[in-house]
């Protein structure tokens, strides 16, 4: 059997065949592939076959509660609404009749905000607003109903302190009342949704301190402002979203709350974010087409790669992790999606090694986003090879 030090090298030679020696087909390509490996007194049989017991990939998993996001065709990370499809259970009769109760109240207090000095709570009312005010239920994402409902709540939490400390003036009676109605109002409505329930079970769960909650909020700020800059790799609405969640992080009145909502964010923008660094990489593509931890495909991408990579089911998670627009691009014509995506994708890849240390923070104090760590040392892997 081939020794695992000649792996890399025997890849290199099979990648650097071009694209003239695959022209006869897959008997040819087996041949040629069986010779290099013949060369370095191996077989190809046992190369292909000869996986570590050490799996250093693990699945990237699905988005959960919070925010969504998804890679454009434009090649960058953008805020989806949640899938309409599974929307229809997300909601109860008691959401149905409390949900236009709440847009009453939340209109009526952002009135009775405009032209005093709580701006900042103003906004966030109207943000509520536009989340929530829509005829068809099923189009609203409740997951961030929740965090801009904590957002008011931390917002006001600190607006009494400053009132207390005579830095703001005290608010008027008709808003204190509006506030009063909208506070009432959410909580039975969000509760009454699936996402409302999920975040509200993992808060009573989330056991971090004061210390820990404030390096992941550092953190949380840290990587939110790192998307916000990238313009190559997020939208607007995207960087936003990531924002807010951070903002949602605050010391308020339950910041277990806004500490599961960012967290809950961070994990489900990291999810295409890992997928569209790692998807053509050449460390990825070439542990799950050699099982070798290490391995490495070169580009052009070989065609025995690329058939290779059809049946993984790992690395078609990766396609379906990209978001809903690239399957069909990838299953119509798989080399010429690498090549172009190689290409597209760059950028992602850069992303993980400015922002490594924030997001090794977060992944350090959270057990359920541990699965990034070895996808940032899989990243850092490709940039020492290029």
């Amino acid at each position: 059997m081939c020794p695992c030090r000649c792996t890399k090298k025997i890849i290199s030679d099979i990648s650097g065949v071009g694209e003239t020696g695959w022209r006869g087909g897959h008997e040819t390509v087996n041949t040629l592939a069986a010779e290099v490996v013949r060369q370095y007194g191996g077989d190809l049989t046992a190369v292909l076959s000869d996986k570590s017991e050490d799996v250093i990939l693990e699945n990237i998993p699905s988005q959960g509660v919070g925010p969504h996001f998804e890679v454009s065709q434009d090649f960058v990370i953008d805020r989806v609404d949640p899938p309409y499809s599974l929307s229809a259970n997300e909601y109860s009769r008691i959401t149905e009749k409390l949900q236009p109760l709440v847009v009453k109240s939340a209109k009526d207090l952002s009135v009775r905000l405009i032209g005093n000095q709580f701006r900042e709570l103003h906004d966030a009312v109207s943000k509520y607003i536009d989340l929530l005010d829509k005829n068809d239920l099923r189009l609203i994402a409740w997951s961030e109903v929740w965090g801009m409902g904590v957002i008011i709540r931390n917002i006001l939490d600190a607006s009494e302190r400053h009132i207390r400390d005579r830095m703001l003036p005290e608010l008027e009676d008709p808003a204190k009342a509006a506030i009063e109605s909208l506070l009432t109002l959410h909580g039975p409505m969000i509760l009454s949704t699936r996402d409302g329930q999920e975040l509200s079970d993992q808060s009573s769960l989330f056991d971090k301190g004061r210390a820990e909650r404030a390096v992941l909020k550092e953190a949380t700020e840290e990587i939110a402002a790192a998307v916000s800059r990238r313009t190559d790799i997020a939208t607007k609405s995207a960087a936003e979203t990531v924002a807010s969640a951070a903002d949602a992080m605050a010391e308020g009145s339950h910041p277990e709350r806004g500490a599961v909502y960012g967290l809950a964010s961070v994990r489900n923008v990291m999810i295409p974010l890992v997928a569209a660094a790692v998807v053509t990489s050449p460390s990825t593509l070439g542990y799950l087409t050699m099982g070798q931890p290490g391995a490495v495909i070169a580009t052009p991408f070989p065609l025995v790669a690329v058939e290779g990579l059809k049946k993984s089911p790992q690395f078609m998670s990766f396609i379906s992790a990209l978001g809903s627009k690239f399957d069909d691009a990838f299953e119509k014509d798989p080399l010429l999606w690498l090549r172009e995506s190689a290409r597209r994708l760059a950028p992602f890849r850069s992303f993980f090694i400015e922002n490594k240390d924030s997001l090794l923070k977060i992944t350090s104090k959270t057990p359920e986003l541990r699965w990034l760590e070895k996808y940032i040392r899989l990243i850092e892997e490709d940039t020492s090879i290029n």
